[in-house]
């Protein structure tokens, strides 16, 4: 399933390329959506996976449609403009894949399962955000990046198994995090009251 969901998000970008929303969906729901739907997937993750990745064509390069109007109006380079698009709206290539293997993202089954799924995503698409900015309370190294990365994959798969994995990860670095911002902060505080004019007179 995995596989040819990858395949699908491929298609639907090439397909898109150029083309108008509407004109977009409709060829998409007649090539691809039929596949995504015998495999098992819901009929309405279906449509909202090809939607999500036609649309997602006006961003990514090579044709990027929308990042040649941005560059034209920030006066910058297209491809540039493109690629730094993508890397902005990386979630936007990740969520469509999570509500296909598990539609309680769409609000498709118990309540429990909904809000666990909403929050786990809700959470792995904070830190992957935060992976692929490189900050959180300060810049963090590429080390830091690539765990906060790989926990937020874990978060985002549909399993018991990959959010217990991706909360390992990240909450530790996180908690760490906190913690040395506090101290650099404390830190602060005691140079700018060892610097005041009273203490100097003292």
């Amino acid at each position: 399933m995995l596989i040819l969901l990858i395949l699908a998000a491929i298609g639907a970008i090439i397909l898109g390329m150029g083309m108008p929303v509407t004109a977009t969906y409709i060829m998409l729901v007649v090539l691809i959506a039929p596949a995504l739907t015998q495999l098992g997937i819901e009929p309405l993750a279906a449509h909202l996976f090809i939607m999500y990745f036609g649309v997602m064509s006006f961003l990514t390069p090579p044709v990027a449609i929308a990042a040649y109007v941005a560059a034209s109006i920030a006066g910058s380079e297209p491809m540039r403009t493109g690629f730094t698009g993508v890397r902005l709206g990386i979630i936007a290539y990740v969520v469509p894949f999570v509500f296909a293997l598990a539609p309680s993202l769409i609000l498709i089954g118990s309540v429990e399962h909904i809000l666990v799924t909403v929050t786990t995503a809700l959470l792995g698409t904070v830190f992957l955000a935060i992976s692929f900015e490189g900050y959180l309370f300060d810049n963090l190294s590429i080390f830091k990046r690539i765990f906060f990365a790989i926990g937020a994959f874990g978060l985002l798969m549909p399993h018991v198994i990959g959010t217990i994995v991706g909360l390992c990860l990240i909450m530790p670095l996180f908690f760490w995090e906190l913690r040395m911002r506090g101290i650099s902060r404390l830190k602060a505080a005691e140079g700018s009251t060892n610097g005041s004019p009273i203490n100097r007179e003292k």
